[in-house]
C-alpha cells in the first residue's frame, strides 16, 4: 500500500520553481515507435503512451537505461517495438527522460 502511494505522488508531484515555472515529473509506459536516434550525448525516441499519445523522450548522458534483463542498456537499444517505461520531466510536451525501463519488445 505504502509502494503505491508513494508511485502515486511521484507521478502526480508538481513543484513549484519561482512565481511562474513548474516542473512536471512523468511516469509513461508505451510502445517504441520508431528506433531511437542517438548521438554521443544522448538521442530521442517516439513513444506511443497507453492513451495512445506519441509523446518525445529525450535521452542524455545522464538518463539510466534498463534493458528487459536488467542489465545496463544504451541509447541503440531502443528500437522500434519495445514496451519502456519512462520516468522524467515534462517540458514544452516532451520527456526528459532520468530513466527508461525496456520491458520487452
Amino acid at each position: 500500500m505504502r509502494a503505491l502511494v508513494l508511485a502515486s505522488l511521484w507521478m502526480g508531484a508538481l513543484i513549484g520553481c519561482g512565481s511562474d515555472t513548474s516542473v512536471l515529473f512523468h511516469t509513461s509506459f508505451g510502445s517504441v515507435t520508431a528506433d531511437a536516434s542517438c548521438s554521443s550525448a544522448g538521442g530521442q525516441f517516439p513513444l506511443r503512451d497507453e492513451q495512445g499519445f506519441t509523446l518525445t523522450v529525450i535521452v542524455t548522458e545522464q538518463t539510466t537505461i534498463v534493458r528487459a534483463n536488467g542489465n545496463f542498456g544504451t541509447c541503440g537499444d531502443i528500437i522500434a517495438g519495445t514496451r519502456v517505461r519512462v520516468r522524467g520531466t515534462e517540458n514544452d510536451g516532451r520527456i526528459d527522460a532520468g530513466d527508461v525501463q525496456l520491458l520487452a519488445s
